[in-house]
């Protein structure tokens, strides 16, 4: 515990690990108990130095594996709000259900999935985020999402790119750093469609019109 070299040391290892191997991709969430014990005794022993590069250790873990993991996203891409204004962490014993499923999806052991909750518990919250962070790891994909009106639909694209573009209270470009920049052009179309066009690098993707996919599942 007090050779605190040793939990970067450890970190390292790991990152490198995983780099080629799923096995040591696997052990993440043991690095992250580690972490966390250490900052545990730091806080503990009143060493607020240490306990603060105990928790850049923590992001930086989180932050490695945040493009693979869906539970490590949502932690990391809010990791310097305060914490009364953080969406995940204070629900995240009620949603961690839903976190893994979602990763089910993404990793294509699911081929549908459908969530159910009470109203104002954070459904619309969770997909919000789960968009966020498929649009980073697939941006050449296309992502259609339906409301009942509108205006539901246009308040979660909003919000959408509030994630996307305030990099002061979220950590979306630190988690996939290669799409350098963001731009939309968007285009409503009742009851919604989405054209957007995304800029990776220097090439300008045009996503596909999803209007077409739309009006076949209404019909």
């Amino acid at each position: 515990v007090k050779d605190w070299v040793a939990y970067q040391d450890l970190a390292e290892l790991c990152y490198a690990w995983g780099r080629w191997s799923d096995e040591g991709y696997e052990q993440i969430n043991e690095v992250l108990f580690i972490e966390n014990y250490g900052l545990k005794v730091a806080i503990k022993a009143g060493n607020i130095g240490k306990a603060e590069e105990m928790r850049q250790l923590i992001f930086n873990t989180l932050l490695y594996s945040a493009p693979r993991n869906f539970d490590h996203y949502m932690q990391v891409l809010e990791y310097d709000r305060p914490p009364e204004e953080r969406f995940y962490l204070p629900r995240r014993d009620v949603l961690k259900g839903h976190v893994e499923a979602l990763q089910e999806l993404a990793d294509n052991k699911l081929d549908e999935l459908f969530l159910s909750q009470p109203p104002r518990t954070g459904k619309s919250s969770l997909v919000l985020f789960f968009f966020t962070w498929e649009m980073g790891r697939k941006p050449e994909m296309s992502n259609l999402y339906c409301s009942v009106s509108d205006d539901l639909t246009k308040t979660f694209y909003k919000r959408l790119l509030e994630i996307l573009q305030d990099t002061y209270t979220y950590h979306w470009n630190l988690v996939f750093p290669k799409i350098c920049s963001v731009e939309y052009l968007t285009v409503w179309v009742t009851p919604v469609t989405v054209v957007r066009l995304l800029f990776l690098k220097s090439e300008w993707i045009l996503m596909e019109n999803l209007l077409i996919r739309l009006l076949e599942i209404i019909q």
